[in-house]
């Protein structure tokens, strides 16, 4: 299994057990989802990859939908802590 699978098994897995513990909304969970779906769809597999390894704090750091969308236009390095 390579380092990308890993971590998106892993931001799946985190995204499923955060949603059924109550952690996140399920708006974040979709964001989530819809910001790596986005990401790859148009090449930018840089951003998917991202969305793979700290795709966990990203969804939680979600408002709505639509952050998911602002989160994608961000440079590297900008997204919020």
């Amino acid at each position: 299994m390579t380092k990308d699978q890993i971590n998106l098994e892993s931001f799946f897995g985190h995204l499923l057990d955060d949603f059924k513990a109550g952690e996140l909304s399920k708006e974040q969970a979709i964001g989530g989802l819809v910001a790596f779906s986005v990401a790859l769809n148009e090449g930018k597999f840089d951003e998917a990859r991202r969305w793979a390894e700290q795709g966990r704090k990203l969804a939680r750091d979600l408002i709505s939908l639509d952050q998911a969308a602002l989160l994608l236009s961000r440079p590297a390095g900008t997204l919020p802590h």
